[in-house]
């Protein structure tokens, strides 16, 4: 039995009521857990579908995406993780190259995708077993990164590979009964694989937000405060934006509740490591190193209080990990000099799956041992941390996803027949694409051909054709001058015209303030402005605190430039002053004095709540929605009580309100 499931086990058979999940209103237990994964693993194997195989899950952050993970490894097997927003083509491509039967998913049918779908909410609610025992697999997932040749590679996980990992987890940022990760990385970047697996080690529990609280910071943080969260993993840019946007109530929430918050995917800045000191002060925050290859993190580096450096070291290698840096001729480099990274150990992945030659050239033997070449350039530094210097090649991080630019280039190539030369560059933050073609072809071609093929985030901001692309001496394409063909007369002429409402003025100047432009028309969409995911979190967090209302991130995507959006909000605005008038007319029509008095003689004379009131609790949000759904719905108002109080006196209080 692997280590994560023999761990597993241990707390099913320690702690079966203990809680497991947290989702929403729901909770499941260790037990229930257990159970409802070995159904999943029993169908597997009744229908031949076990050991060595991969098996894609296919689901957004939910309780089930657990049950199958765990039920896939009690199979033998590895899961695949395949996010629900990727496209048909791409979804494809994965399962084909694993060679995968079946996807396990919760959703509708799925258009387009050749192999049988699996409803795992059929299956964990038929009739069979809830017993399993576990069948001993080699790999534990298989995770695919962007790939230099337009193919994405597969990552080769194993279960020893899984161990190693959450081993130094539990040892670095230990788990016990009361602490909680929370599932904030989408589970197909592998930084999700500590949160989707770290907290069983100490009988902990794990919190899955909803894919839209998942976005939302103020969502994350109020259930950081309302679970109790102490283990929490983000990006540097996540970081940064939460920092910034997020009022000082919330960041407390998160300083009130983090023991640790693990940074890892870009580069940490010096500056976000001093603002993260300034507002987390309770906060372990630690800059973490690694990539997929080497299952999650290889590398750590603590950020004390006392912090003064320079930069930001990625610090020195986790139990297990033995890291060399080298020179182009494969020789060690002296301390504080430039080299290659190459990684070795127990996190080492296994390879890529059907890879052999690009295998043969990124996991080396040396002197004995398997060496993963990174392709990252660093130094060791005298005290023993290592400092990233960057990337030797074509391959970037995008809010901490690792990205091949050549593949984007691939993609372009491959699809649109009349671009004969393509070069994709990435530039603060953005990703600039440069094409040549045989004829005009339309930028907004280029784009809906991209979004049949990759991910959103990695589709260009900024698109430019050009009739001849600018070489260097030595006849390499000269990337700086390529940038300079970009400039102000590319960013759309319209200047900023029949400006007539408030609202108006106000979400054009967040906008020319989100993506730092100066012209702007009112009917300029805002994505083809050079907006991405996290300047639309940014957008979204500025609107809610100015407006003072709730607003999904599906807002901006449907209504893309300031005349549209404007119209949104003030049609949202009219309703809300509707429903305070109802709730104040409403309001008129109740006789005070008279629930005074019912409170006064519940509380006071039958001393039935302990006396004192200690915090009044606001329910405007909750009159709102309930006159909103003419009083049809039920009110849940959740309030943290004290431990001695106690549910019946608060329910004979009630009655006698209501009565």
């Amino acid at each position: 039995m692997s280590d994560v499931l023999a761990k597993f086990k241990d707390k099913v058979s320690q702690i079966p009521e203990a809680t497991a999940i947290i989702y929403e209103d729901q909770k499941m237990t260790y037990k229930q857990l257990d159970e409802l994964s070995s159904k999943l693993a029993n169908y597997l194997y009744k229908n031949n579908y076990n050991t060595n195989a991969f098996i894609p899950i296919y689901m957004p952050p939910c309780p089930e995406m657990i049950i199958s993970i765990l039920g896939v490894l009690k199979v033998g097997a590895a899961y695949l993780p395949i996010s629900t927003e990727y496209p048909v083509h791409r979804i494809n491509t994965l399962i084909e190259d694993s060679n995968s039967k079946i996807i396990l998913k919760n959703t509708g049918e799925l258009l387009n995708v050749n192999v049988d779908q699996i409803n795992i909410r059929n299956v964990i609610t038929s009739d069979y077993s809830q017993l399993f025992d576990e069948i001993n697999g080699n790999l534990a997932y298989l995770m695919y990164t962007s790939g230099s040749t337009g193919k994405p590679k597969g990552v080769k996980v194993s279960h020893s590979n899984l161990e190693y990992i959450l081993n130094n987890m539990q040892k670095y940022y230990p788990v016990s009964r009361d602490d909680k990760y929370i599932l904030s990385t989408p589970f197909t970047f592998d930084v999700s694989v500590v949160e989707i697996f770290g907290w069983i080690y100490g009988g902990g529990a794990l919190v899955i937000p909803t894919q839209e609280n998942s976005r939302n910071f103020r969502k994350l943080a109020h259930l950081i405060e309302v679970h109790k969260v102490t283990h929490m993993a983000l990006s540097p840019a996540i970081l940064n934006l939460m920092l910034d946007k997020l009022s000082k109530d919330d960041i407390d929430k998160l300083d009130r509740n983090l023991k640790y918050l693990m940074v890892a995917g870009e580069e940490f800045k010096v500056s976000l490591a001093h603002k993260a000191m300034k507002y987390l002060k309770n906060v372990c925050i630690e800059n973490l190193y690694g990539p997929t290859e080497c299952t999650v993190y290889a590398t750590r580096y603590r950020i004390d209080h006392d912090f003064n450096r320079l930069s930001v070291p990625i610090g020195k290698e986790l139990d297990g990990v033995q890291i060399k840096i080298l020179d182009s001729k494969g020789m060690e480099v002296p301390i504080d000099t430039q080299g290659e990274m190459y990684i070795s150990g127990e996190g080492v992945a296994e390879g890529y799956l059907n890879l052999p030659t690009i295998n043969d050239e990124r996991f080396l033997f040396i002197d004995g041992k398997k060496y993963y070449k990174t392709g990252d350039y660093a130094k060791r530094l005298s005290d023993g941390n290592i400092e990233f210097i960057g990337r030797k090649d074509y391959q970037v991080q995008i809010n901490g996803i690792r990205v091949e630019l050549g593949e984007i280039e691939d993609i372009i190539l491959k699809e649109i027949e009349e671009i004969n030369m393509v070069k994709v560059l990435y530039e603060n933050n953005k990703l600039y694409c440069f094409y040549q073609g045989k004829k005009a072809i339309e930028s907004d071609d280029v784009k809906k051909t991209l979004k049949n093929f990759l991910p959103s985030y990695m589709i260009p901001n900024f698109y430019k054709q050009i009739d001849q692309f600018p070489l260097t001496i030595n006849r390499k394409i000269d990337t700086k001058a390529l940038m300079s063909y970009y400039g102000d007369t590319d960013v759309p002429s319209n200047v900023i015209q029949n400006v007539v409402t408030d609202t108006q003025k106000n979400i054009l100047r967040i906008f020319r303030e989100t993506l730092n432009i100066d012209r702007m028309s009112l009917y300029d969409s805002f994505f083809d402005l050079g907006g991405d995911s996290l300047d639309v979190i940014s957008v979204i967090i500025e609107l809610e605190n100015y407006y003072n209302i709730n607003l999904d991130e599906s807002v901006l995507y449907n209504h893309q430039n300031v005349s549209e959006l404007a119209s949104y909000i003030e049609n949202r605005l009219e309703q809300e002053n509707e429903i305070t008038k109802q709730v104040r007319n409403a309001n008129e029509d109740i006789d005070i004095d008279h629930i005074k008095s019912q409170v006064s003689r519940s509380y006071y004379k039958n001393n039935k709540l302990l006396g004192a009131i200690e915090k009044v609790y606001p329910v405007y949000y909750h009159q709102k929605n309930y006159i909103k759904d003419n009083f049809n719905s039920v009110i849940d108002i959740k309030i943290d009580v004290k431990k001695d109080f106690k549910i019946e006196k608060i329910i004979e209080v009630c009655k006698d309100i209501i009565l």
